[in-house]
């Protein structure tokens, strides 16, 4: 048996190696970019940090050679208390956290690759080398979420007085997702947007945990904090799980790993973030809230309904799961495999009974809502366990053949796991 000895590096690594490789990529083209000098208006607006400048599409301006003459600035708009969407932060904090960007992210010329087929503006361009820069200072990364929040609502423009906890949150997944959409180039630049997007996911899941304990009784609000805690346990033992099922086995440990796992957190984190939705419009805007729709301003928030999928079936395919594992020279012994699949079934365990301790505080409409969410959730993980945690990070066309998609019927759902139909497939085994 061959010992493997990948390692397992953290994100904030990755990340690192991308913000080097994005400074490397840009000044390796610039024999390759067509040469314009800036006219010496745009510069000056560059020199004074102009407004205008910093949101403008980088396509927009004719003639100008973004990555060699046009330099770089932070600019920072005035939030008035009431235009943020949560806590509005001190002057002490703001002046701080701006100190700490202009410190962490100076943007000399090295780092100006928001050009063409990259980033949008300046704007996105530097809150992303912001978060890239700050977060890895966090224990844990990426932590502070005062800062992420503001640095944030600094980027986002499009947010307005909200009508409803719905409208809030909805909010700040826009802006969530608007910075979250660039064109990353390179396979560390890929690294790093799946991480940027795992990372902000699991932010939004905090924020509404936070915003659901605040808008609880004192005994509810402790049940959210213990039952997140227990959230908080299994997420963690899923990436270690997921790090060894599939350590140096099948191409996953190479420059496409950091991407991998944080496709799986991201997904998982996803799926956490709509089981908090549910519940969270229904009890905080349950006055206007119908069983199946929430309507406001920005649109209809639909509840996902299911058949039920029991904790027993889960606790099944986690035991199939172990069963399928096989010896292989290029992977993890299966003891070491099934050890890890045992301590994230013991961790999801306690997680849904945790849930279950919540739901015994609730009635009526509110209890649908979470009983339901939970519904969604076991079914959510029975995939992912039929899935063998397969297709994540660069997949082949092959592997997305033999996955059950998360939108799946029951019958699809029920029917062969990963493993079986790769076998059937391609006549060899996955593992």
């Amino acid at each position: 048996m061959k010992k493997a000895t990948r390692r397992i590096y953290p994100l904030a690594v990755f990340l690192v190696t991308a913000l080097c490789a994005l400074s490397c990529r840009c000044q390796g083209n610039k024999g390759s970019q067509k040469q314009f000098r800036a006219d010496s208006i745009t510069v000056a607006k560059a020199e004074n940090n102009n407004s205008e400048l910093y949101y403008e599409a980088v396509t927009d301006t004719a003639n100008v050679d973004w990555l060699e003459y046009i330099p770089v600035f932070h600019y920072w708009r005035d939030i008035e208390d009431d235009e943020y969407l949560f806590d509005a932060p001190t002057a002490e904090q703001i002046a701080a956290w701006e100190s700490l960007c202009e410190k962490e992210n100076p943007a000399d010329s090295v780092m100006r690759c928001y050009g063409q087929e990259y980033c949008l503006n300046m704007n996105q361009f530097m809150t992303i080398q912001d978060f890239m820069s700050v977060w890895p200072q966090q224990e844990p990364y990426g932590s502070d979420d005062a800062f992420t929040e503001w640095r944030l609502e600094q980027y986002y423009l499009d947010i307005y007085n909200p009508d409803s906890e719905y409208d809030r949150f909805m909010f700040l997944r826009e802006a969530i997702q608007s910075l979250c959409c660039f064109d990353a180039q390179s396979q560390l630049e890929m690294n790093f947007k799946a991480g940027m997007e795992a990372t902000l996911e699991e932010f939004y899941c905090r924020m509404m945990l936070r915003e659901a304990v605040r808008h609880s009784s004192t005994k509810l609000g402790r049940a959210l904090e213990r039952e997140n805690q227990a959230w908080e346990e299994y997420h963690a033992q899923l990436d270690s799980t997921f790090s060894i099922i599939n350590g140096d086995c099948h191409g996953l440990n190479g420059s496409s790993w950091s991407m991998a796992i944080s496709g799986i957190l991201f997904d998982n984190a996803e799926m956490r973030a709509e089981s908090l939705g549910d519940f969270y419009f229904a009890l905080t805007d349950s006055l206007d809230y119908e069983i199946r729709h929430k309507r406001s301003k920005i649109g209809v928030y639909e509840i996902t309904r299911h058949s039920a999928v029991s904790d027993e079936k889960i606790l099944r395919e986690y035991k199939n799961f172990m069963a399928s594992l096989t010896e292989d020279e290029d992977s993890y012994p299966v003891s070491m495999r099934t050890k890890e699949l045992t301590a994230e079934m013991n961790a999801w365990k306690k997680w849904i009974q945790s849930r279950k301790s919540v739901s015994s505080l609730l009635t009526g409409f509110v209890k649908d809502a979470y009983d339901n969410s939970t519904n969604n959730v076991r079914r959510h993980k029975y995939i992912m366990l039929k899935n063998r945690y397969q297709g994540y990070g660069v997949t082949s066309d092959d592997v997305l053949e033999c996955l059950i998609p998360f939108g799946a019927s029951d019958e699809e759902m029920n029917g062969s796991s990963f493993d079986v139909r790769w076998k059937e497939k391609y006549h060899t085994s996955w593992w």
